[in-house]
């Protein structure tokens, strides 16, 4: 799953913007916008890297903090570090199986969700 990109394609769609226009705003290449979108690098089907300057720009533009993409990449991650356990529960199962069946759009949404909520458990 490619969390950062699924966000940014999100982002982008959602001001109905070509990739081309999108990466003029950010300062990027439209072939560099579209490698990280898909999360591959078109020219060598490997996974694609992602600078801090760029994403700096990219958030810069989306007026989010650059932790925040940062936070997208790490999900990605820790879901395949996650998917490795073999000590599930019961609900952990029951969960895994609910979010194996999400688009990748839903996936990136119970991601933030789930996030928030862990993040209120800490401040009580």
């Amino acid at each position: 799953m490619n969390c950062l990109g699924v966000f940014i394609k999100n982002e982008r769609k959602k001001r109905n913007m070509s990739l081309r226009a999108f990466s003029e705003r950010c300062n990027i290449s439209h072939t560099h916008l579209d490698s990280i979108e898909k999360g591959k690098d078109f020219r060598t089907g490997k996974q694609v890297s992602v600078t801090i300057d760029t994403l700096i720009k990219i958030a810069t533009y989306l007026n989010v903090k650059p932790e925040f993409l940062t936070a997208l990449i790490y999900k990605d991650d820790s879901l395949k570090n996650y998917k490795n356990e073999q000590n599930y529960n019961d609900n952990e199962k029951q969960l895994l199986d609910y979010y194996n069946v999400c688009d990748e759009i839903d996936k990136v949404r119970i991601l933030t969700y789930a996030e928030a909520v862990a993040e209120n458990k800490h401040k009580i």
